[in-house]
């Protein structure tokens, strides 16, 4: 998997977490008494506080309002070229607070604070771009709500994901639109390529993943020495968008949610519970999930 930017984070959250204790910056909060005011933080506090605690190697970038009196941070690290991530700050300017934040029904704050920060493309604005032609993506045939698996052939997640999927697939109970990327291995932009170049995309596809090899982590599909110019402009296009999405790996999932009352989510890798996540599929009101 391409982890680049979640290893960014990573090394992040170490520095910012070794000096947790030691962090003495404080700000007045006022926001009990004013909710509608807003950060509280400055850019150049947030950015003092980010160095001090990274020891140099971080840096600020925004400030914004948070959730029930946090201070959100836009930061990234200095030494290199990262993707900019979200982390928050106690409302004194005492402490840091790394990872994903998480409110009582489950949503991610971190990646509803990306998007309204302009880190990353909105779910559903995501999906409207999956579903158009120029993707070459291409959906099961049937009935049942539609689900955007963002797939690369030689990715063994997938593949699990794949063989789950299939049996509701021929059941009705879904159907799957494919987005094929290249991402995993040195030959999947080239596997994805002859995948998109073939005259049906989906007997492709399905070639590919029921003729895997674990033991290698290796599409069964074979590569083609003259993939078409479309579909080596649509497999561009679709690792953008992953890129655009947040997404660092594969399989990506975009669908719309019941629990969410049909907002299109996003989610990365299998899912835990599959039989619920698959009885979580709404048709809509998004057009792109239900064709």
């Amino acid at each position: 998997m391409k982890d680049s930017s979640r290893g960014s984070l990573l090394m992040l959250s170490a520095l910012l977490a070794f000096a947790f204790a030691n962090l003495t910056l404080g700000i007045a909060s006022a926001r009990e008494t004013n909710p509608s005011i807003g950060p509280l933080l400055t850019l150049s506090r947030a950015n003092a506080l980010v160095l001090g605690a990274s020891h140099g190697r971080a840096r600020a970038i925004s400030v914004f309002q948070g959730p029930d009196g946090l201070e959100g941070i836009v930061v990234a690290l200095k030494s290199k070229k990262s993707t900019h991530s979200i982390i928050w700050a106690t409302p004194n300017a005492k402490a840091l607070l790394i990872g994903n934040l998480v409110d009582a029904k489950g949503q991610n704050l971190n990646e509803q604070a990306e998007v309204a920060q302009g880190l990353r493309l909105d779910p559903a604005d995501a999906l409207h771009i999956a579903a158009q032609t120029a993707s070459m993506s291409t959906v099961t045939p049937g009935s049942g709500p539609i689900l955007t698996f963002f797939i690369d052939p030689n990715c063994i997640f997938c593949n699990r994901l794949y063989r789950l999927i299939m049996p509701d697939v021929q059941a009705g109970r879904l159907r799957v639109r494919f987005v094929l990327v290249g991402i995993v291995k040195q030959d999947s932009p080239q596997r994805a390529e002859s995948i998109l170049s073939s005259s049906n995309r989906l007997q492709a596809i399905a070639h590919d993943e029921m003729d895997f090899d674990v033991a290698l982590e290796e599409g069964g599909y074979p590569i083609t020495d003259q993939p078409t110019s479309k579909a080596v402009a649509a497999l561009a296009a679709n690792d953008a968008l992953m890129s655009r999405m947040g997404a660092v790996g594969t399989p990506t999932l975009l669908y719309c949610s019941k629990a969410a009352d049909g907002r299109v989510e996003m989610l990365k890798g299998v899912p835990a519970d599959f039989p619920r996540f698959v009885t979580d599929l709404a048709s809509g009101p998004s057009p792109a999930c239900h064709g």
